[in-house]
């Protein structure tokens, strides 16, 4: 458990002693916002860095997912230690076949112990110094595949216009007549799908969707709440990518919403894009006029 405290403070070294940079980003504690969160006194060297993971899981093939499951996984542990089946911790169980109606009434136990530690503190005893930790706080961060984080998150879904998780206000487009957005950096050909003709986004430009990601979602969030009737909530709702204030927004120690909604690469990389290269590998990918699979 103090491999969290002595590799944050060996990175910090590393970082003054060469201008701020790395030698290596391969870990939890090599991210930013955790660093800074770190450097200002935020997290503290006995707090417990806590991964709060949901997922659906189908229990019959071919059939929609029918449960939920959610853990705690402790970042404090070695990366080599913390995955294994005996340190990832159930914290809770939704049930099916039908899809919930309120997670938030599901979560709400979990959250509610976490903000109790939160607030009160946690005294352990450390064996490895013989002596009591008096003080030791958890500080909380999300994972979840992309239907559950909408839900946990209060933001649209994969669908959406705004649907990035990280709330960088990078906008989708979407097909003429169609409501589902892709998030295309390039303008499309012979595209004129209004709000959507926006100009090609360059790599370049994502750091300027980036700056000021915290100002901005609390700003756009009280938009939303500000609404006077179902009317301008829906116009809203789309223009802000929000659907309604997350209840994570409850807990007072975390890196802020929307940081505290880590990215999701498991998913990306194991699932969605191998799905897609098969498809167009082997002719069989779903596609739109005047695209035909027969050219």
């Amino acid at each position: 458990m103090h491999y969290r405290e002595r590799t944050t403070a060996d990175i910090l070294e590393y970082a003054r002693m060469h201008g701020g940079k790395l030698n290596v980003y391969n870990n939890t504690i090599c991210g930013h916002d955790y660093l800074d969160a770190v450097e200002t006194g935020k997290i503290n060297r006995d707090d417990v860095l806590v991964q709060f993971s949901l997922d659906g899981a189908q229990l019959y093939c071919n059939k929609e997912s029918d449960c939920w499951i959610f853990v705690y996984i402790i970042h404090n542990l070695p990366p080599d230690v913390r995955y294994q089946k005996k340190f990832v911790i159930p914290a809770g169980f939704i049930p099916g076949p039908e899809k919930m109606k309120d997670g938030n009434s599901f979560i709400y136990p979990v959250l509610y112990h976490i903000s109790a530690l939160q607030n009160q503190g946690l005294r352990i005893w450390d064996a490895s110094t013989q002596s009591y930790i008096p003080h030791s706080i958890p500080f909380v961060f999300v994972t979840a595949d992309g239907p559950t984080m909408a839900m946990i998150s209060g933001m649209v879904g994969h669908s959406g216009k705004f649907r990035c998780r990280l709330y960088y206000g990078l906008p989708g487009r979407h097909r003429d007549r169609d409501g589902h957005y892709y998030p295309v950096m390039l303008k499309p050909e012979a595209y004129d799908v209004v709000g959507c003709d926006h100009n090609d986004v360059l790599l370049s430009d994502l750091r300027r969707y980036q700056q000021g990601v915290l100002t901005r979602y609390q700003d756009t969030l009280i938009k939303l709440l500000r609404a006077e009737n179902p009317t301008w909530f829906k116009d809203r709702h789309l223009e802000t990518g929000l659907c309604k204030q997350t209840i994570l927004s409850g807990l007072h120690s975390g890196l802020g919403i929307p940081n505290s909604f880590l990215l999701n690469i498991m998913h990306l990389i194991n699932l969605n894009d191998p799905d897609l290269l098969l498809g167009l590998w082997r002719g069989t990918i779903k596609v739109y006029p005047p695209d035909n699979l027969e050219l």
